[in-house]
């Protein structure tokens, strides 16, 4: 079974921590986002939000968006 954190995503886990240091981390992303720093389709995401899995996400007005640290913490886990 391939998983997330498996697969060669646009945004390694080398430049990960980058990304904290500058304090990007905590900057909000949408599907798009996600599913690009995930390599998933937005599907899959649409779907596991459906059944409780994934990372965490909210609404913002009418549009789901995630943490990007809530995000990195779910790949750790």
């Amino acid at each position: 079974m391939v998983t997330p954190w498996s697969r060669t995503s646009p945004i390694s886990r080398q430049q990960r921590p980058l990304l904290r240091r500058q304090g990007v981390d905590d900057r909000l992303i949408d599907i798009d986002a996600l599913a690009l720093y995930l390599d998933l389709s937005k599907n899959t995401i649409y779907d596991w939000r459906k059944r409780g899995q994934g990372p965490a996400a909210f609404k913002l007005g009418k549009h789901l968006r995630w943490r990007l640290s809530e995000v990195d913490a779910w790949l750790e886990d």
